[in-house]
């Protein structure tokens, strides 16, 4: 890149440099815009269920005002996103004062800080996909942790609530799908990892052990929370449940 060492190939090797940081700059923009309006789209139908959900009415509350709550819980952790989306804007890094004389090693000097301020801005607006990206991810947990909810069946003057429930189940379950496909879509992927096997530490996290045992030589025997690779790279390691594995007979 330097082997040219012309002071009109160094200013235009530094005007490259400066369109490619706009160039990121837009398109990291467009993909949290893009993500923004996906939250907003597959957030319309949980809305609208709360807001239809029936007034509850003296002790109702008590059976199924709780299984509400999940969902409202839910809706406030998606508008959470939004708000952040909202708040952390992309902006170009602080500009980088151009030399004040034609001086060849000043415009080298000053080629090698554009490179640099690249280079970390690149960085930086991976870090911050990252983090956009496990925020999806948790927001996939709380739907696949209220789609197990197991609501009480109900007698005649509870149906209503049964039934509003049930709605909202399902829209949730709509919604875990939409999430689910809107990360393959970015690339991530769910790393495979089942009950019996060896989990390898550059892949999983242990929370416990099972047994007393102190020997290295375990297995999976739950798995407590899902992990996700992001092209390739682990964005989050599975959570599991460790215990000795049983020797054969």
């Amino acid at each position: 890149m330097k082997s040219n060492v012309s002071l009109e190939n160094l200013q235009q090797e530094c005007q490259e440099l400066l369109l490619q940081l706009k160039a990121r700059t837009r398109k990291a923009s467009r993909r949290r815009s893009h993500l923004r309006r996906f939250l907003e789209k597959a957030r319309v139908d949980l809305a609208r269920d709360l807001q239809d959900f029936p007034e509850f009415h003296g002790r109702h509350y008590e059976k199924y005002g709780e299984f509400r709550r999940s969902f409202e819980l839910l809706d406030v952790q998606i508008q959470s996103l939004l708000k952040k989306l909202d708040e952390q804007a992309i902006t170009l890094p602080a500009p980088v004062s151009y030399p004040a004389s034609e001086s060849i090693d000043e415009w080298l000097d000053h080629l090698d800080d554009l490179e640099e301020v690249l280079q970390d801005y690149e960085r930086q607006l991976e870090r911050q996909y990252r983090a956009d990206l496990l925020d999806l991810i948790k927001a996939l947990d709380t739907v696949e942790r209220v789609v197990m909810l197991d609501i009480p069946s109900a007698m005649s003057g509870r149906k209503i609530y049964y039934s509003a429930l049930e709605q909202l189940k399902q829209t949730t379950q709509n919604l875990g799908r939409r999430l689910r496909n809107s990360l393959r879509g970015r690339f991530v992927k769910t790393i495979d990892i089942r009950v019996g096997q060896y989990p390898p530490l550059e892949i999983t996290r242990f929370i416990s052990r099972q047994d007393d045992g102190t020997s290295d030589n375990i297995v999976v025997a739950q798995v407590i929370e899902k992990g996700y690779l992001w092209k390739g790279q682990v964005l989050r390691k599975v959570a599991v449940i460790t215990a000795t594995q049983r020797e054969e007979d």
